[in-house]
């Protein structure tokens, strides 16, 4: 774990870096914590990737008349050298606002990936995202897409590394690759850390789910994107913490618009539960499915994995997790974000 900011571990204070837009919102607005004035990094400034990498591939697929994936066979496991060696992600050329504005560097050692990256020509003004061929070292060839959002002193997106590129208008077939999830921002100082007391951290609901991230099908079903309702009690006093993902809901790709002019549908996915423990700034622990929509498009009921991550903002204002699960056959993972302290309940 990287211990300073040359290596990319970069600490939060009242005065320092962020991720803000420095937009003016009511305090029951929670796209950004509280009124944070921004101040975005300069050049060469680094953040180390709180990551959980996936190997897959992909074969015998095909596309129907709409561009959506039918056949084949698919595989998803754990990158272990790449969650091993990590990734790291450098501000190049910096904007006025949040990181979403920014031209960057990520380096992946363990696929031989050192590329720049510019976020400012995605599509989509609120997510940044988009295929670019990988022009050097172990990966030429091959293609890299970033997404990125961020939060106040936390950002979370995802990357993968694929050798076919990603097209908009249909499903991506008989691909093979790495694809990772990740957190990254500036961490609550050890030393600023609550001692005593629990806070309860929430976002989202059943009316307005938030992003919680992708299903990768591996029983021959759609993979999704993943949405729900997150909550999350830390107990400092006693250094735990407990925390769920429900009301979540899979959307998936169909090819076809329905009556409502939407060319996705959604159907329930798994409840999840995690618990964990805190130690300095950090969390680790594991996780778990509670429920079990048994539908084309959930993960089995006994599927287990992990969370990792911590506390974002000067005083503990914001958790940022990494969550996984798997089955054996299909597997699951995401970020989760928080919104600030200013938001959430804080107990005696």
């Amino acid at each position: 774990m990287p211990t300073t900011p040359a290596a990319g571990y970069q600490t939060a204070t009242s005065a320092g870096y962020n991720f803000s837009d420095g937009q003016q919102r009511y305090p029951n607005q929670v796209d950004q914590p509280g009124n944070i004035p921004a101040r975005p990094a300069p050049a060469g400034t680094t953040f180390a990737l709180t990551q959980s990498a996936l190997a897959f591939s992909s074969s015998g697929q095909t596309l129907d008349a709409n561009g959506h994936a039918q056949g084949g066979a698919a595989s998803y496991g754990a990158d272990a050298a790449t969650n091993a060696q990590g990734a790291t992600i450098s501000i190049v050329s910096p904007q006025p606002g949040p990181i979403e504005n920014s031209v960057l560097s990520i380096s992946i050692p363990s696929l031989g990936v050192n590329q720049t990256y510019d976020l400012t020509k995605a599509v989509d003004p609120n997510v940044s995202s988009g295929s670019v061929p990988i022009t050097s070292g172990a990966s030429a060839g091959k293609y890299l897409e970033i997404s990125i959002s961020s939060l106040g002193w936390l950002a979370s997106g995802s990357w993968t590394v694929t050798n076919v590129p990603t097209v908009a208008t249909k499903d991506t077939i008989n691909a093979s690759g790495n694809v990772s999830v990740f957190i990254m921002g500036y961490q609550t100082p050890t030393s600023a850390m609550p001692t005593t007391g629990s806070a309860i951290y929430h976002a989202g609901s059943a009316a307005q789910p938030v992003g919680l991230g992708a299903f990768f099908n591996g029983n021959g079903g759609p993979s999704a994107a993943l949405a729900g309702q997150i909550d999350i009690t830390a107990d400092f006093a006693g250094g735990t913490v407990n925390g769920t993902l429900t009301n979540t809901v899979a959307v998936y790709g169909t090819g076809t618009y329905n009556s409502n002019g939407e060319i996705f549908a959604k159907l329930p996915w798994n409840n999840v539960a995690m618990t964990g423990s805190i130690s300095g700034n950090t969390i680790s622990g594991t996780s778990s499915v509670t429920s079990n929509p048994a539908n084309l498009t959930s993960i089995g009921p006994g599927a287990t994995g992990t969370i990792k991550g911590g506390f974002y903002g000067p005083t503990a204002d914001q958790i940022g997790l990494i969550w996984t699960l798997s089955d054996g056959k299909s597997a699951a993972l995401g970020t989760i974000t928080t919104i600030s302290k200013s938001n959430v309940i804080v107990l005696p």
